[in-house]
């Protein structure tokens, strides 16, 4: 069915981001976000009038308008791409625009999830987990965590 709309996940974060405070996000899927082009050429097909009559989805975005948003707002998107790496390349980007090694709460993942295996909620746990404890109590907190549980 072709690229999906990643721009309206990370525009509705971006909006919750407003008044609530984010420390990640995670991006799942199986296909790279719609281009600048694609989103006007999928809106046509309803027509703006449509959109318009939506407030929430009222101005076309896209998702390097919103990754430029969180990336100000410093909020990492850790990305999991599944299926055969379709979306890799572009999830890729996503993790690198929204993260930064150099900093443990900024830290973002970017991997292949197998979702038809166990070690595919490990691989999701231990993203996740690791990043939030870098956010909550640094990264002696997350150290201890990978210890802990043994993550690799």
């Amino acid at each position: 069915m072709g690229n999906e709309a990643v721009e309206i996940g990370l525009w509705h974060a971006n909006n919750v981001a407003e008044e609530f405070e984010l420390s990640q996000i995670v991006l799942i899927g199986d296909m790279p976000p719609n281009d600048p082009d694609e989103v006007l050429v999928k809106r046509s097909q309803r027509g703006e009038e449509y959109w318009r009559g939506h407030a929430r989805y009222s101005e076309p975005t896209n998702y390097h308008e919103q990754l430029e948003s969180l990336a100000e707002k410093q909020i990492p998107v850790h990305c999991f791409f599944v299926d055969d790496h379709r979306a890799e390349a572009a999830f890729r980007h996503i993790a690198q625009s929204t993260g930064d090694e150099s900093n443990p709460n900024l830290i973002s993942a970017c991997e292949f999830l197998d979702i038809n295996s166990p070690q595919g909620a490990d691989v999701l746990t231990k993203a996740v987990t690791t990043s939030f404890l870098n956010y909550v109590g640094g990264p002696a907190l997350a150290a201890t965590y990978d210890d802990t549980f043994r993550c690799t």
